[in-house]
């Protein structure tokens, strides 16, 4: 290996839990940030979203 790499002694993380993650529940809105997740878990709509289309329509 080469003197510059860093990553020789580090181990790989291990996977994190689903439960940290936001949005596992289909259709689910996030209550810390008000994000909207679809039927996929993706985010579909987040406040900043709504927030855009407001000043759109003034």
């Amino acid at each position: 290996m080469s003197e510059f790499d860093l990553t020789e002694d580090l181990e790989p993380e291990e996977e994190p839990d689903q439960e940290e993650f936001e949005g596992t529940e289909p259709g689910a809105t996030s209550p810390e940030t008000g994000t909207i997740y679809g039927e996929a878990g993706e985010a579909e709509t987040t406040p900043h979203d709504l927030e855009d289309e407001t000043e759109d329509e003034e």
